[in-house]
């Protein structure tokens, strides 16, 4: 294509796209990509710290500092429900005055923000990105429940196939309304320690503190 003073070409015109039209359509559509993410109030992160007392995790968002406590979603709920310890470092949290569990890999997660007065977030689910190799998996119509490192060593399934356990020692059994492992937490310093009532009430004065400010 001719004019009296520019000839354009194909790579000409494919220059100026990038340069100027093209730019534009990046930028527009990155907005709203940016959008859809920001209405959708899911996010992606790391599981930092658990609160197994709580039942809580602390979760760092991906390209981001911020951290934020989570409620741990479960499987189940109601009448019945699923409680799961991972591994890692236990320590105790100044801050929380809890103990926690550092976890030993990257555990990376899904978290959602079901609250937006508040900064209260869900832990939708999280994954370790370490292949499991060798895994003998349950098989169709059947639950199996076993650690990451024993898959064929020891289990239990149950299913349309029955009940299997298996045990590298003999099973324990106890009986009696509670469990041996229930004993009182003991806190570094008791005296920071406070219950959800006392929790509750100096939000409210402070709520209060800076309704009188304003």
């Amino acid at each position: 294509m001719k004019s009296d003073n520019v000839t354009v070409t194909q790579g000409r015109m494919k220059q100026a796209f990038s340069n100027s039209i093209g730019q534009i359509v990046k930028n527009e559509t990155t907005r709203i990509v940016q959008e859809a993410i920001d209405d959708s109030k899911i996010s992606a992160g790391v599981v930092t710290k658990f609160y197994p007392h709580l039942d809580k995790a602390e979760v760092q968002i991906s390209n981001s500092n911020k951290k934020v406590l989570c409620k741990i979603l479960h499987r189940f709920g109601g009448e019945l429900i699923d409680f799961y310890t991972p591994n890692g470092d236990l320590i105790f949290d100044e801050e929380m005055k809890e103990k926690c569990i550092i976890p030993r890999g990257d555990l990376n997660c899904l978290i959602v923000d079901i609250n937006s007065f508040d900064d209260e977030y869900l832990l939708l689910g999280y994954y370790n990105n370490e292949e499991l190799i060798g895994i003998n998996p349950a098989s169709q119509g059947n639950l199996k429940i076993c650690t990451e490192g024993g898959t064929n060593e020891f289990f239990i399934k149950f299913g349309y196939d029955g009940l299997d356990i298996r045990l590298p020692t003999s099973m324990t059994i106890n009986t009696g309304e509670m469990d041996e492992d229930m004993i009182e937490e003991e806190y570094v310093n008791p005296a920071d320690v406070y219950t959800k009532k006392e929790i509750d009430q100096m939000l409210e004065e402070l709520k209060e503190e800076l309704a009188q400010g304003s």
